[in-house]
């Protein structure tokens, strides 16, 4: 079967992990057989299939097709198996990818309207530092200004990019190291702005992780034997 190396490499989410699997074994990055990367993508995906019958009996039909007898799958019929179960992934997480973004994309951060106000305050801050600073060169100005502009449309969307928040802070990081101390004021404001961002991101990640399995509760005790009655004892 599938190596525990591998395995410990792919994405918590059974849709993104079944892709990943579909595409490195048929791009040659996965060597394993070919008839134990069908029957593990089978596996992995069967509660999601039972879930789609309800919805879509067409769906369900397409991929009830593909299910062979896995005692009776040679390579050949594997291989064509796999290339079925990466169509019918891809397909889904594109269904996903329009209906739940923020499931299937896993830098996607949902921010409340308050912490995208207090993005927008720190960005209009930005903005005013760098069109009045005579300490900042022209070039500068353009580059953090289109770093500005880039978080500023993240804001607008429904799920804002968590890439696009640590790219800003690593753009103005650079800045800070080639600039010097003219762009820190700057810095300092992306720096807060990126901790509200990484905030969100961390409270997610803290959802999506599985739960730790309660403790069994610690065997009763032994009962102490009873008191001795009188007139009991044999001597």
């Amino acid at each position: 079967m599938i190596d525990n190396d591998y395995l410990a490499t792919l994405p918590k989410n059974k849709l993104l992990a079944a892709n990943k699997i579909c595409t490195d074994f048929l791009e040659g990055d996965l060597k394993d057989d070919p008839v134990d990367v069908a029957f593990t993508l089978k596996v992995l995906l069967e509660d999601i299939v039972n879930l789609d019958k309800e919805n879509s009996t067409e769906v369900s039909a397409n991929f009830l097709f593909i299910r062979i007898d896995r005692f009776k799958l040679r390579r050949t019929a594997a291989h064509g198996e796999i290339i079925q179960y990466h169509r019918y992934v891809k397909a889904l997480i594109t269904r996903e990818t329009i209906e739940n973004p923020a499931v299937i994309n896993t830098f996607l951060i949902n921010l409340s309207a308050e912490e995208k106000s207090k993005i927008d305050d720190l960005l209009s801050e930005i903005r005013n530092i760098i069109r009045e600073s005579t300490a900042i060169t022209d070039e500068f100005k353009r580059r953090l200004l289109k770093t500005v502009n880039s978080l500023q449309a993240e804001l607008d969307k429904e799920y804002s990019d968590y890439r696009v928040f640590l790219d800003g802070m690593v753009e103005v990081s650079e800045a800070v190291g080639e600039a010097g101390e003219n762009v820190k004021p700057v810095f300092d404001r992306i720096k807060e702005l990126f901790g509200i961002a990484d905030k969100v991101r961390k409270t997610k990640e803290a959802l999506e992780a599985p739960s730790k399995p309660e403790a069994l509760p610690p065997p009763a005790k032994l009962l102490p034997p009873p008191d001795k009655i009188d007139g009991d004892d044999i001597e």
